[in-house]
């Protein structure tokens, strides 16, 4: 029997869950939502939106400094080639205990890949 596991992290979207019960079922049922619901999100995005482009007018003129662009692109490189980008990409932990080969006790933290 097939049936859907719920963990701590796991989170299925309601889409999914009705594909799922309509093929065991097979019957067609049909997800409505309201409209106040699909409202709402887009009214979301238009104002987050909108207060980027007002931060942006806003603070335009430290976009206009070059030296801006220079700590944004030492920023953008440190992130990427530290490996914080690697580790969030594959879940690894922020510290780790290993044993080493002659059976000392070796600490992995996130900043080694830097």
């Amino acid at each position: 029997m097939n049936t859907w596991m719920f963990a701590n992290g796991q989170y299925y979207s309601e889409e999914a869950i009705l594909d799922y019960i309509n093929k065991r079922t097979s019957q067609n049922v049909v997800l409505k939502k309201s409209l106040l619901s699909a409202l709402g999100k887009m009214l979301m995005l238009v104002s987050i939106l909108g207060v980027l482009l007002y931060i942006l007018i806003t603070f335009r003129w430290i976009i206009s400094i070059p030296i801006t662009w220079l700590v944004i692109a030492f920023f953008v490189f440190l992130l990427c080639c530290g490996g914080t980008v690697h580790n969030i990409l594959h879940k690894a932990p922020l510290m780790g205990v290993k044993k080493s080969k002659s059976g000392e006790t070796e600490y992995e933290y996130i900043s080694t890949g830097v």
